[in-house]
């Protein structure tokens, strides 16, 4: 389940809508509305997403189906920041090679002197809209950016980190850890869980959640942003064998975009420096590689025309795919051939193409098939007496060949 409210989705792409406008299209565009809330003055949707669009976990991904289905444009914030040179104190990041297919990209950003305390009104505004509750302006902000993006992320107080060193391996045999939430009680781990640990000890459960000892309080300073890639059945082993759930596993063993780990960690960062103060360091310690997949596909308008029955221009569908944040790299007279992100790994074939420009244009505006009424021959004298005949002998025992 995602849940997500009008205001917000509002806040990229201005539709003009009412709510229940909203609700309609989302829903018709295959994104359904389950459930609808007034929350003072915005409404809460519960939205089920389907296991192929991960991408509608987040509000922009809901801002995206809007702006297709209305022939608006997503407004994507702009990341920009201050850096400082300075020195990290954590010198580097491993994953262990028996991490790797667990965990194939991990990066940490260092922010030091924030300001823990209270987030400002608009911040808890939002989240308490989604029925999510304020903790602190720093988790707050690995909150949001969950939501807005869709990619999970986590901070860490680096004092709290023993040594300089951040490793991803798999856990040892009864290691203990202490989740952040919970009645206070340590979990034992077994060989096939992933911990990001520091030179003693694990400090998270990988995709799934953080340690109550490594967490941000009020007297934390410096601050360590993690966001990575985790395998989803891993995360989803994991997740299920420990009886450990969060919106960050949700995501994960659903699968996230490769090619929004970083732009989190970064939209992360800008928040945290606007909102906390401090001073976000220019280094980006990572391990492993990232490998978003993208490809080239064609779509034109003989191929609306057969599949839908309806013609669609090259114009329209340039619109269409615009508003889905899909480039359009060539229009052709008949057509028109996109890169496709990789946040939309559902299109791998032409027909995709064809599926969502039905759905942004529209399944009630394409034309009902013509039905033809086809009229049932009665058999004939002979065919009954054949039919009778047939019966009568098997019930003697023949048996009927054909050849």
């Amino acid at each position: 389940m995602m849940k997500a409210t009008a205001n917000w989705i509002d806040s990229y792409v201005k539709t003009g809508l009412g709510a229940q406008e909203i609700a309609d299209k989302l829903t018709l565009s295959g994104t359904e509305v389950e459930k609808m809330e007034e929350v003072g003055d915005d409404v809460r949707f519960t939205l089920e997403v389907t296991s192929n669009r991960t991408d509608c976990l987040s509000i922009i991904g809901l801002a995206r189906e809007l702006a297709a289905c209305t022939g608006k444009v997503v407004a994507h914030p702009v990341v920009e920041y201050k850096t400082t040179g300075k020195a990290s104190e954590v010198s580097s990041v491993e994953i262990e090679p028996d991490a790797l297919a667990a965990c194939p990209y991990y990066s940490a950003q260092v922010i030091r002197n924030v300001k823990v305390g209270e987030s400002p009104d608009w911040l808890k505004k939002r989240l308490e809209s989604i029925g999510l509750k304020p903790i602190n302006n720093i988790v707050d902000i690995t909150n949001f950016v969950l939501f807005e993006t869709g990619q999970p992320l986590h901070a860490f107080d680096l004092e709290k980190l023993n040594g300089k060193h951040i490793v991803v391996r798999m856990a040892k045999k009864d290691e203990r850890f202490k989740p952040v939430v919970g009645d206070g009680e340590e979990i034992r781990l077994d060989p096939e869980t992933l911990v990001i640990a520091d030179a003693e000890k694990p400090q998270a459960v990988g995709g799934v959640m953080g340690g109550f000892e490594s967490g941000v309080t009020e007297a934390t300073t410096d601050v360590l942003l993690e966001s990575a890639y985790f395998n989803p059945a891993s995360i989803r082993a994991t997740s299920r064998r420990l009886k450990l759930e969060s919106d960050s596993s949700y995501r994960f063993e659903r699968d996230v975009d490769q090619g929004g780990v970083l732009h989190a960690s970064r939209r992360a960062a800008q928040l945290i420096a606007e909102i906390a103060g401090g001073e976000v360091l220019e280094s980006v310690l990572e391990a492993g590689a990232l490998s978003p997949q993208t490809r080239s596909l064609n779509v034109s308008s003989q191929d609306i025309q057969r599949f839908m029955g309806v013609r669609v221009s090259a114009e329209s569908m340039q619109a269409i795919f615009g508003g889905l944040d899909v480039p359009v790299t060539k229009t052709h007279a008949d057509g028109v051939e996109v890169t496709v992100p990789s946040f939309r790994p559902d299109l791998t074939r032409r027909i995709d193409l064809v599926e969502e420009i039905a759905r942004v244009h529209g399944l009630d505006n394409v034309p009902a098939p013509l039905r033809m009424v086809v009229e049932i021959a009665k058999p004939s004298r002979r065919q009954k007496v054949r039919k009778l005949v047939r019966l009568a002998l098997q019930g003697m025992g023949f048996s009927e060949a054909l050849t």
